[in-house]
């Protein structure tokens, strides 16, 4: 018993009981602790009851114990206070909460006059004793539900306040129930003041109107209208109706704006996979020294700028730097200016609101720039922007707000700007084609990704982790290349950059399930002619087999077409036999 509320209520039994029987009281607790007592009892509350006293015996045996003779009592027999003892009489009684014992309460004679009195009566305050003990269990209990409620409360409280939802609940006649943080800010306000009804704090609304009887549905969606400061925001509301006993008892409501929907529902679409530095591959020094760059601007809100030809990687440098920077917690978007119709991207990149052009969805549309807010937007193929949105661009990033199209609200963004292009931007401003102020804005940190063929000493290491990916997506076992085969990867001159050298190797995967990649292999992929790098003998060589596997399947393999191949190259048999073993 640890309880206050308990104490108190003790210590008024213990003073009731000395008012109708005259005699002293005294309660402890489990742990034999005296929490109540009147008389002397009363100044040592707090302090242990002797060890093996009669209440030890009562709190043991589970059951109500009488000592008669406190002296000679086989219950005080090793009582600390045996001899010495002042008490004449004694009923102890179990306070006994969920099988447990909670305590002990004692009544006391401390007198001859008591002891008789008590004595006496002995059957009526063996029960009335058992009835007290009986009523503080009871109340314990009560005080143990009431704890507990006030505890869930608190709980509940605490989550429907961290729900990105508005919560209101009413009772049947509307009158509020509970409203947490999320529908106060929603409705605009900071607290209820005086309001009680649901019918003042929000009238009209689908909560309100679902008071009525006529409307027998259990659960009631739809889309609800805010009036703040005459802008109407529009809100998803879902109504359920708890019934009890068969009457409307209360009705909850949930509400969430269609801006966080969208926001929720956008960021869950471009979150990043967990794309870090980790993911870049490569060791060759000039790679080393780009990302070794990259990761010390992502600890800064500098503007970036990536350039790279296709295929290079920069969507993956973004990310990397998203997720190495204080921003990593927060969004990730990004948008290709090359993929959206121009009429489409401004709508797109800022946000429309509802009525703002023929089509435009009822409540509007958040634009991607401010569900990236807080985090990351990442302007991939910027140079395909055209010079009206690049004009509004360079405007948001020098005050970093942004208004949606068709309406006149500024909203003001905190965010970190990467753009990519494979093009040449500098060329692009000298022919008037690209913004030289915006250039200017987005190439605070320039990072350049240097092409496949500039770092031919990773193209092993890439091959071999695409190698491994596909054994794992297509149950093969490819070992990797043979020397002649990573010869000519080297020698290639990769127009496509990693994308091109992964999508080779899935093909390849297709078509063979063990062993190693060999340069027959290759040559339906690779343009010897791009090869660079090699030596006469070498490209000599690609070629003489190129040339006798063209051969060999217009002719066919068997000795009649080998004969064949033979006579059109003129070269002996003997000849052609021992090239096609050099090849193999």
């Amino acid at each position: 018993m640890t309880d206050k509320r308990l104490y108190d209520f003790a210590q008024g039994i213990s003073d009731a009981i000395f008012g109708i029987t005259g005699c002293h009281v005294t309660i402890s607790d489990t742990n034999n602790i005296r929490i109540a007592g009147t008389g002397d009892f009363k100044n040592t509350i707090g302090e242990k009851i002797p060890e093996f006293s009669a209440f030890k015996s009562a709190r043991e045996k589970k059951k109500t114990i009488i000592v008669r003779d406190p002296k000679a009592d086989h219950e005080c027999v090793y009582c600390d206070k045996r001899g010495i003892c002042q008490e004449k009489f004694e009923i102890c009684s179990p306070i006994i909460f969920e099988d447990t014992v909670i305590g002990v309460l004692g009544l006391i004679a401390t007198t001859e006059a008591q002891r008789d009195f008590l004595m006496d009566r002995e059957e009526s305050f063996y029960q009335y004793i058992e009835q007290m003990a009986a009523l503080l269990a009871s109340h314990m209990m009560e005080i143990q539900i009431k704890n507990r409620i006030e505890l869930q409360n608190k709980e509940l409280n605490v989550v429907i306040n961290n729900i990105n939802n508005g919560v209101i609940c009413i009772s049947q006649s509307g009158a509020i129930k509970h409203i947490n943080d999320g529908a106060l800010k929603m409705l605009g306000k900071k607290s209820l003041g005086k309001v009680t009804n649901i019918k003042k704090l929000w009238p009209g609304s689908l909560l309100d109107q679902a008071i009525s009887e006529e409307d027998s549905r259990l659960e009631i969606k739809g889309q609800d209208l805010i009036n703040q400061g005459g802008k109407e925001n529009l809100v998803s509301s879902h109504i359920i109706k708890i019934y009890e006993n068969g009457q409307l008892s209360s009705l909850v409501g949930s509400f969430a704006d269609s801006d966080s929907i969208q926001k929720t529902a956008a960021r869950i679409r471009e979150s990043s996979s967990d794309i870090s530095f980790d993911n870049l591959l490569g060791q060759a020094p000039n790679y080393v020294q780009v990302k070794e760059a990259a990761k010390i601007a992502a600890a800064f809100d500098s503007n970036i700028l990536i350039t790279g030809e296709s295929g290079t990687g920069k969507e993956l440098f973004a990310r990397s730097i998203h997720e190495g920077s204080p921003r990593r917690s927060n969004p990730f978007v990004s948008i290709n200016c090359s993929a959206i119709p121009e009429n489409l991207l401004e709508s797109e990149l800022f946000g429309y609101e509802g009525g703002a052009f023929t089509g435009a969805r009822e409540g509007g549309k958040i634009g991607k720039m401010e569900i990236a807010n807080k985090g990351t937007f990442f302007l991939d193929e910027i140079a395909d922007m055209n010079l009206y949105l690049q004009s509004k661009m360079l405007r948001v990033l020098q005050d970093m707000t942004i208004t949606r199209v068709g309406g006149l609200n500024p909203i003001k963004l905190d965010l970190k700007i990467i753009a990519a292009t494979n093009k040449d931007l500098e060329k692009m401003v000298k022919e008037g084609l690209f913004r030289e102020d915006l250039y200017y804005r987005l190439n605070v940190v320039p990072i350049k990704i240097p092409a496949l063929r500039e770092r031919r000493s990773d193209i092993e290491l890439i091959s071999q982790y695409f190698i491994d990916l596909n054994n794992k997506r297509f149950n093969k076992n490819i070992k990797g290349f043979s020397k002649e085969a990573m010869d000519l990867m080297k020698a290639y001159s990769w127009p496509g950059n990693i994308r091109e050298l992964e999508n080779i190797i899935e093909y390849i995967s297709n078509f063979i399930s063990d062993g190693y990649i060999e340069v027959d292999h290759l040559k339906t992929r690779i343009n010897i002619e791009k090869t660079t790098g090699l030596s006469l003998n070498d490209r000599v060589k690609l070629y003489e087999e190129k040339l006798i596997q063209d051969l060999l399947k217009k002719y066919g393999s068997d000795e009649e077409g080998k004969a064949k191949v033979a006579e059109e190259l003129q070269i002996s048999r003997a000849t052609l036999y021992r090239k096609m073993k050099y090849q193999s």
